[in-house]
């Protein structure tokens, strides 16, 4: 019996034995557990923290990228305005190349009207030395070639104004000048008298004689400075008219006249020989719309006259138009808003005073 019962015992000491082992693996265990637990919280915290911090780089990278899409677009139209500004620039060099060879060309053109009109007065001189060379040889040519021309002045009285009864209306002829198509021969011109005055008439050519801008370059132009104005008083007059009939030819002050209706400077008064009419002249002169049409010759026309359906056409006058780059005209009225001064479609009708007391 007490060798059973210390059995018991040791049976008893054991169990505790296991019991406390036991417990003591399952307080090992929950704090193995509680530490795994607080070694994967910290974790996740600092996971969260990553997270948060990724959040926080990801917002603060979407609103760069914002930043850099509105740069960017900006960017983009400051590229398109700049490719605009460029193309705008090369067709305004394109233009005023085309402009530059356009008024190179008139100038050419001009040069050589000159030319030709220089070689004309160089052969008409040559003419005149080989007449003057061969009236010196042989005497009795010289009296045939003076008969002639004294029937000639005889047969033409009535062409150099020594009347008494010239008067307003009055149709009378004065030079010559290229009138038929060709150009190659001339025929007499005839003038219209505007006014008498002190022994002097005021003369317009009836027909309008020839086609020329008013100005062969476009730009700012008045009538003191206009290559018509020079082009009347150095080569026409030349073309037009001999020696004696020149002397019939006055110095006028031409006043600069304003335009009526624009406030366009008409530039200075001058002193020419021929010359243009003014607005104030034309309304002064001609008072009707019927008075005021004008033929051009078949020579101006051949130049690129304007004409219509009833044989009429535009004629230049000297006053501005409405710019300084354009130049009132006459058609069966008054434009005063003008045509642009370099225009090949308006003819021109020559005006001058002349001496009747010749």
């Amino acid at each position: 019996m007490a060798k059973k019962t210390n059995e018991i015992l040791i049976t008893n000491d054991n169990y505790k034995q296991k019991l406390l082992e036991l417990e003591e693996l399952r307080e090992r265990k929950i704090a193995f557990k509680n530490s795994k637990v607080a070694n994967n919280a910290d974790s996740v915290a600092r996971l969260m923290d990553m997270l948060d911090e990724r959040s926080n780089m990801s917002d603060r990278y979407d609103g760069r990228q914002t930043e850099i899409n509105k740069v960017s677009k900006q960017i983009e139209l400051y590229r398109t305005a700049f490719d605009k500004y460029i193309k705008t620039i090369e067709q305004n060099i394109s233009r005023e190349e085309k402009e530059k060879a356009n008024i190179q060309k008139s100038i050419d053109e001009e040069i050589a009207s000159i030319e030709r009109s220089r070689k004309r007065i160089r052969d008409y001189r040559e003419d005149i030395k080989t007449i003057d060379a061969e009236v010196r040889k042989n005497k009795s040519l010289e009296k045939e070639i003076q008969k002639g021309l004294t029937q000639q002045h005889i047969s033409n009285k009535s062409n150099y104004l020594i009347m008494d009864d010239v008067k307003v209306g009055d149709t009378i002829k004065l030079g010559s000048y290229p009138q038929d198509k060709t150009g190659s021969k001339k025929s007499p011109i005839e003038w219209i008298v505007l006014d008498v005055q002190e022994g002097k008439a005021l003369l317009i050519s009836k027909y309008a004689l020839v086609c020329r801008p008013y100005n062969f370059i476009k730009v700012r132009t008045r009538w003191a400075d206009s290559s018509l104005r020079e082009w009347l008083n150095e080569i026409f007059i030349n073309d037009a008219f001999n020696k004696k009939e020149q002397k019939l030819i006055q110095q006028t002050f031409v006043a600069a006249d304003d335009n009526p209706r624009y406030d366009t400077s008409p530039g200075p008064n001058t002193t020419d020989r021929v010359f243009l009419l003014s607005i104030n002249d034309v309304n002064k002169y001609f008072l009707s719309r019927e008075a005021r049409q004008c033929k051009p010759t078949d020579y101006a026309v051949v130049h690129g006259a304007y004409m219509d359906g009833s044989g009429n056409c535009w004629w230049w006058l000297r006053s501005p138009g409405s710019k300084s780059k354009r130049a009132a005209y006459v058609y069966d009225d008054i434009n005063n808003s003008g045509d642009s001064v370099n225009s090949s479609l308006n003819a021109v009708r020559p005006a001058l005073w002349v001496n009747l007391e010749f």
